[in-house]
Order: structure tokens, then sequence, then C-alpha cells
């Protein structure tokens, strides 16, 4: 597991541009990928990061390597994450658009429960 900003951008790199664009791990103040260091270059399977919302929430993001997915790569990740948040003292919150059944799927086997859901609505000025 690594913390260091360029594991996080290189796993970007390898994901589509929506992908990492959706996710924003990169961005965010707190990260974790999850490495495969067998070989000579570590190759980033996935990464769970998140921001700190209100002092008191952990806005959780994940992201796995498209060869990686489906072999509970984002979980682990997740799990890392979402425990040093609690460790913190932070609530991990999860949102994941309704048709993005990998998404959804991921924080249901992390532990995450569906609280709800949230309407967005942008109004021309």
């Amino acid at each position: 597991m690594s913390s260091d900003p360029e594991h996080a951008f290189s796993l970007e790199r390898a994901c589509s541009q929506d992908d990492a664009a959706e996710v924003g791990l990169s961005e965010m103040k707190n990260t974790f990928v999850l490495l495969d260091d067998d070989g000579p270059t570590p190759l980033p399977l996935a990464g769970c990061g998140y921001d700190i919302w209100e002092d008191s929430l952990a806005h959780m993001g994940v992201l796995t390597a498209p060869g990686q997915r489906q072999q509970g790569h984002a979980a682990t990740a997740v799990s890392i994450a979402a425990g040093q948040a609690m460790a913190l003292g932070l609530v991990p919150q999860w949102r994941a658009r309704t048709d993005n059944t990998a998404s959804i799927r991921t924080a249901l086997r992390a532990g995450f429960k569906h609280a709800g859901t949230q309407t967005t609505v942008l109004l021309n000025a």
C-alpha cells in the first residue's frame, strides 16, 4: 500500500479519462494505492482516497486499473482507507451514480449501506 502521489497519478493514467476524472483520486488529500510490487516497477492495482468534509465525513473515491477489476483489489483499498478515516473519528461516506453498478457493488462489499439518494439541480443564472 502506498500514499505516494505518483502511484495515484500512475493509476489514473492506466484508467480511462472519464473514470479518472469521476473519482479524482490524485486530487484527494488522503490516498491509498494497492501495488503489485513483484516486478521491477510497482504496478498500481487499485486505489482509494478521501477528502474530509465538514470535519466529520470522509468522502471516499475508489479507482481500479482496468485489467485488475473484479479481483477484490478495490475492496482492499477501501477497507484500509475507511479504517484510517474511522481511526481519525471520521464517518466514511460513499456516493455513486445509480447506473454505476460496479461502484455500488464495491461499496456494499466493503460494508457500506445504502442510506439515500441525492438529486442535483443546476439552475441557469
